[in-house]
């Protein structure tokens, strides 16, 4: 679709942009370095996403993520969010050659979607860094490498410390929404992780198929709280990838001296001060005439 291939060049601009911008700003990054495999197998998926969860920290068996974007974001790895007229495709990877590994999610999804295909897309940033790019279809025909990244998706947010605990229980509807809300996650894969556990039967995960997570428990991390007319606002941003962290980098980078108001505005895919002005208004930011 041309409009989806505009929305992507406009995605490569962004990761140059904020890449450029890290590298003013000498923001750290936490370099992890997945194991290398000859060949291709399922279960890498897990075995890297137990190894970036301890990486990250995440040992207490208690410990849940509150941003998954800001978690991978910490790794070098440059995440957007975008609206795609194609509701087929979830996600791509990108091995960008001057801005690195970056990645774009289907903002047309609900947020835990978003962060299942997020985690999907790390495990291809990982262990398919060979590649030039990758693209995420729903309801694909599955090859290994999408196998392997679904299964380090699924580890990652819903590891063995946080669900095999359930074996002792007794499971139904009610605390299997109360679990998909709890790791944020859609009842599919959550059933998936579950069965694969024996926690549940063939019969139970029919039987739960049908259940759904109420949208009102499915809100996005930067919309919560806000005015109707705030939210409309910055959804429209986030729909064009205008994440907070990337607004707040660009404009710390602005006050510092590295880019112009100029650039500024074009970093945002902004064609003049007043658009500038009025996003930044959004978030109690505001121009310095000084440069």
């Amino acid at each position: 679709d041309k409009e989806d291939r505009r929305r992507i060049q406009e995605f490569i601009v962004l990761c140059e942009s904020e890449e450029y911008v890290t590298k003013c700003l000498n923001i750290p990054v936490k370099t992890f370095i997945p194991k290398k495999y000859p060949n291709v197998y399922k279960n890498q998926g897990i075995e890297t996403a137990k190894m970036l969860r301890a990486f990250l920290g995440y040992n207490n068996t208690l410990k849940l993520y509150k941003d998954i974007f800001f978690e991978f974001r910490s790794i070098g790895v440059h995440i957007f969010r975008r609206k795609l007229k194609n509701s087929k495709i979830s996600g791509l990877f990108m091995n960008h050659p001057s801005a690195g590994k970056c990645i774009l999610i289907n903002y047309d999804e609900d947020i835990f979607r978003q962060n299942f295909t997020l985690a999907h897309e790390i495990c291809h940033a990982l262990l398919d860094a060979n590649s030039d790019y990758n693209v995420s279809f729903k309801n694909e025909m599955l090859d290994y490498r999408e196998l392997r990244a679904n299964s380090f998706a699924g580890y990652f947010l819903m590891p063995d410390e946080l669900i095999c605990p359930f074996k002792s229980r007794v499971i139904n509807s009610e605390i299997v929404i109360d679990l998909a809300v709890k790791l944020k996650v859609n009842i599919q894969p959550l059933l998936i992780a579950l069965k694969s556990r024996n926690i549940i039967s063939q019969t139970q995960y029919e039987e739960f198929e049908k259940l759904k997570v109420p949208l009102m428990e499915k809100q996005d991390y930067e919309l919560k709280g806000l005015s109707e007319k705030r939210y409309r606002e910055k959804r429209a941003l986030l729909e064009m990838g205008l994440s907070d962290h990337y607004v707040k980098q660009c404009y710390e980078a602005y006050l510092q001296g590295y880019v112009s108001t100029g650039k500024l505005a074009e970093m945002f895919m902004l064609s003049n001060d007043k658009e500038l002005v009025d996003l930044l208004n959004l978030y109690s930011l505001k121009i310095s005439y000084e440069y």
